[in-house]
């Protein structure tokens, strides 16, 4: 039975273990900035990076045995002048694709070009700032870029790779000139694009709907100031993840927290846990396919970690040397976890599936019966908790308060199908599990 993001459970020794990092392949070498992975289901992985010296040449690798070799048949003259890179892979075409910064005029813009054993043509929109920073996420089904860049203003961009097409869309309406507290993906399920932003004294989550932004989200903080977001959408499920560094005065934290995209619970955002850490940094996350919890790189003081929090305590997971520093951290198909350590050489490094494995160790805490069902469904918990009942689409079927040992949920009004059921925890979690209705 699958357990959605909320269900972050870890046996009691293993905030004690720390798990040993491998390099994967040789170095990829010296002079790299901004560079960027990819991981497919067949686990190809795919690296895209600057380098600095000569000209700030990008390039495009995939690894072979132990090595990175360049794409072959690449456009050198357009990859010259590049400042940043980001790469996205589309599963449904095989195809991956390249978003880029050019800085030199007059050729500064962003850029996208795709491949799939050829090159295409580059899409570009020009700018005539001569260095902008971007973030980029591909809808698949679609087969769209979207690009939210920082010069002139925000401007976000819609490149239709099918169409050769690119278009200005209106950006997030944030209150900040900050491009790091703003982030932003792509649901494959209901086709929206959601941001995490600071707007008006608050971090909000906001929903794109083809034409406008609207607000989904009373505030997650509301602190003086949103430092940095990460969203992340919770695999094979209606769920973003968000995890965020806010300044409450006192110093850096950290916050979690999940939304419903269905809506179910008033939009109300679901508070995972904050973290007691102070002076606390965000490197990236990424959740694990095997337990859906969060990983998440961040820093303390002069040293980096990969780790995730269950209650409010800090699980370890590796501690890298201090000089090291974690970005595009991702997970592969078989849950093992890979990030890039981009300091005097930049190198790969992933860490074995069995750190995942282990947090679900320990015996869930949604627990009810029978499954299939036809009348009632029962628990063996002695606390009442609340719950709601959906179907596949996400329209909620029921919802309560109550359930407990003594107080079974009856299902006898629902038809034959396949739902989820979600429990909120008294620590403030929830549990999603799916449930059969056969009558």
């Amino acid at each position: 039975m699958r357990k959605l993001l909320l269900n972050l459970y870890v046996i009691s020794a293993f905030n004690l273990q720390i798990f040993s990092q491998t390099q994967v392949g040789n170095n990829v070498g010296n002079y790299i900035t901004e560079p960027s992975m990819v991981i497919t289901n067949s686990e190809l992985i795919y690296l895209s990076f600057c380098q600095a010296l000569p000209t700030d040449q990008m390039h495009i690798q995939e690894k072979v045995g132990d090595a990175w070799i360049d794409l072959p048949g690449a456009p050198t003259a357009i990859f010259a002048n590049v400042d940043q890179t980001e790469l996205h892979y589309s599963e449904t075409n095989q195809t991956l694709h390249c978003v880029f910064e050019k800085s030199g005029i007059p050729e500064a813009g962003i850029y996208v070009i795709s491949y799939d054993g050829l090159w295409s043509d580059t899409l570009s929109f020009l700018s005539p700032n001569a260095s902008i920073k971007f973030k980029s996420v591909l809808d698949t089904a679609n087969n769209i870029v979207y690009v939210l860049a920082n010069a002139p203003g925000f401007s976000f961009l819609k490149f239709d790779l099918d169409n050769e097409t690119v278009t200005s869309i209106p950006p997030p309406p944030t209150s900040s000139s900050s491009f790091n507290n703003l982030d932003f993906v792509h649901n494959g399920l209901d086709g929206f694009l959601y941001a995490s932003l600071f707007y008006s004294g608050a971090g909000v989550i906001v929903r794109f709907n083809g034409t406008n932004w609207n607000f989904v989200t009373s505030g997650f903080c509301y602190s003086d100031q949103l430092i940095r977001s990460n969203l992340e959408i919770i695999p094979s499920s209606n769920y973003i993840a968000l995890t965020y560094v806010y300044d409450d005065l006192a110093g850096f934290k950290l916050g979690m927290t999940s939304y419903n995209c269905a809506g179910i619970g008033s939009n109300v955002l679901l508070p995972l846990m904050n973290v007691p850490d102070y002076g606390i940094d965000l490197r990236g996350t990424s959740i694990s396919p095997i337990d859906e919890h969060i990983v998440f790189g961040y820093s303390l003081g002069a040293e980096n970690y990969l780790g995730y929090y269950y209650n409010g305590e800090k699980i370890e997971i590796s501690h890298t040397i201090p000089m090291d520093y974690v970005t595009n951290l991702m997970h592969s198909s078989s849950g093992e976890l890979y990030w890039i350590d981009n300091t005097t050489t930049c190198k790969v490094f992933k860490l074995p599936a069995i750190y995942a494995s282990a947090a679900s160790l320990i015996e869930k805490q949604i627990q009810f019966f029978p499954n299939p069902a036809s009348n009632f469904i029962y628990t063996k918990n002695s606390s009442q908790s609340n719950y709601v009942i959906y179907d596949v689409q996400g329209k909620l079927v029921l919802i309560g308060s109550d359930f407990c040992l003594n107080n079974p949920i009856s299902v006898a009004e629902l038809k034959d199908g396949n739902y989820f059921i979600s429990i909120l925890h008294g620590n403030g979690t929830i549990s999603t599990e799916q449930l059969i209705i056969k009558h």
